[in-house]
């Protein structure tokens, strides 16, 4: 499960700040984690220690590209369920290369 790599790399991060309140995390749609069993796996790594009661909030960030082909830009919604990292994407309108602009993120952007 790629998940648990993400939750607890995303976990160790947050237990070294020494907070133990709330935590925003945001996740690109490339990740491809349901942020339900992130929450799920966060609980569980979580279980006996300082962050077992840390309330943790996921922002999902959409895939959006731009194609530097044909202008095309904007939000891919059907993502097959992937396990690798995507420096570009294909674009739906002509085929070329696109860019990625949004997507890749696994950041955590506030710690309580």
């Amino acid at each position: 499960m790629h998940e648990f790599g993400i939750v607890s790399k995303i976990f160790d991060e947050i237990q070294a700040t020494g907070k133990t309140k709330r935590a925003v995390v945001r996740l690109g749609a490339l990740k491809s984690v349901d942020p339900a069993v992130f929450k799920e796996m966060f609980a569980s790594i979580a279980r006996g220690t300082p962050l077992e009661d840390m309330k943790v909030e996921i922002e999902t960030v959409p895939l959006i590209i731009k194609c530097p082909k044909c202008g095309f830009k904007g939000e891919i919604q059907d993502i097959p369920h992937l396990h690798t990292v995507f420096l570009s994407w294909p674009c739906p309108k002509c085929g070329a290369e696109a860019d990625i602009l949004s997507g890749n993120e696994q950041e955590i952007v506030e710690v309580e």
